[in-house]
């Protein structure tokens, strides 16, 4: 792989672990819980939404364990070898990989092919400053899926020829204190992908690039020098409709691109409504609640401006009060007042649409969540596992 790509992956993180861990999303619904249980709203909306099936709850078999190895046999499989760049094997019970040069990147793969998996390891830095985590699917030319972790950062990305983030972030930095060990899994399933830290989801992505392939190990230095230690290593394969773990939330819509069009011009007709990706102006709309009265100056398609802030990984409350009465509207509006008040995350926008068919979509980019009223739990789990599902999440 190309070294200059480990270079762009490290930018990001070394960005993402800048900013502030965001806060957990549950203290927004405990929050709304408190204050719907001192002034409960009467709703009044007119909008009935249609039956639904009511879900039929089916027992998934078990994860299979396919290797153990806490690396106290060096012939367990992994091998040694080492070159001008690195070294790498078995080191008194801990499988170690050493890189002499910054800035580079070095893998480990198993031998063998598994499609729906579970990776598990204890990672440890022992010395330098890396970008370490594990990998799935990958194939001969070092293309899969990886999780990695930098510091209170995450990435899942996809390695191709080119790398690229599938979704970046940072997490609570108390789930891996300085110089501790860290326990770090990574799911791949079906098209879903998540990462857990110590026992705990930081992040979740979607691609059906790879349905297939190795797993192992993957660092990216950042000082020469910079040594990684795994340890615990399991590998699990999982059932078909494994699902312990948060996905990826809504439905997702086709990536329509992301070019920019001149201030004022017709962005022309997205492929879903409302949008979730395409054209749009140059400027994103800033954070926060927009009435009508405020798209006024902003000329006849205002929606361009906020399919940019989708580009930056910002979360769209799109809300459409001709489905509702005047309180059922009053009624809305107030809860999403509220919630952008109260969350911990920056990146949210309402917005007027009147051409929905619910009262209230959220989109991310490339996903749409449509709800018949607002549902403080859906919320969260869209907003969570998706805003940072974008190609410029560190943009502002």
């Amino acid at each position: 792989m190309k070294q200059n790509y480990f270079a762009l992956i490290a930018l990001l993180l070394l960005i993402a672990a800048c900013a502030p861990a965001p806060a957990e999303l549950t203290a927004t619904a405990e929050m709304a819980e408190a204050e719907t249980q001192t002034a409960a709203p009467t709703k009044t909306a007119t909008y009935t939404p249609a039956p639904t099936a009511t879900p039929t709850n089916t027992p998934t078999p078990a994860p299979i364990v396919l290797f153990e190895d806490d690396f106290s046999d060096p012939n367990s499989g992994w091998g040694n070898w080492e070159d001008a760049t690195s070294a790498i094997g078995y080191a008194e019970g801990e499988y170690s990989i050493l890189v002499h040069e910054g800035q580079a990147g070095t893998t480990s793969f198993l031998t063998g092919s598994h499609a729906d998996v579970q990776v598990q390891a204890t990672i440890r830095l022992a010395s330098g400053s890396a970008l370490s985590g594990l990998a799935c699917r990958t194939n001969e030319e070092e293309s899969g899926y990886a999780g990695l972790v930098f510091g209170s950062a995450f990435g899942l990305f996809l390695m191709t020829d080119r790398l690229e983030p599938l979704a970046i972030g940072s997490f609570d930095p108390n789930l891996a204190q300085a110089g501790q060990d860290i326990q770090l899994t990574l799911i791949c399933a079906g098209s879903d992908l998540a990462l857990f830290v110590n026992g705990t989801q930081v992040g979740a992505a979607r691609d059906d690039s790879f349905t297939q392939g190795g797993v192992g190990f993957i660092i990216i230095s950042q000082e020469p020098e910079t040594e990684v230690l795994f340890d615990d290593f399991l590998l699990r394969e999982l059932p078909r409709g494994y699902a312990q773990f948060e996905t990826v939330y809504g439905t997702g819509i086709p990536i329509q691109g992301a070019n920019h069009i001149s201030e004022g011009s017709d962005p022309g007709e997205y492929n879903n409504n409302p949008p979730t990706s395409g054209p749009h102006y140059g400027q994103p709309l800033d954070a926060g609640f927009y009435e009508e009265a405020d798209l006024v100056e902003m000329g006849a398609f205002p929606h361009a401006h906020a399919v940019h802030n989708l580009e930056h990984g910002y979360v769209i409350f799109w809300y459409n009060c001709d489905l509702l009465d005047e309180n059922g509207c009053a009624d809305l509006k107030d809860q999403i007042h509220a919630y952008l008040d109260q969350s911990p995350v920056s990146k949210l926008v309402a917005f007027p649409w009147h051409a929905s068919d619910v009262p209230l979509a959220l989109t991310s980019w490339g996903y749409l969540l449509e709800l018949p009223e607002f549902d403080h739990s859906e919320v969260d789990r869209f907003i969570k596992f998706n805003r940072f599902l974008a190609p410029e999440p560190n943009a502002p």
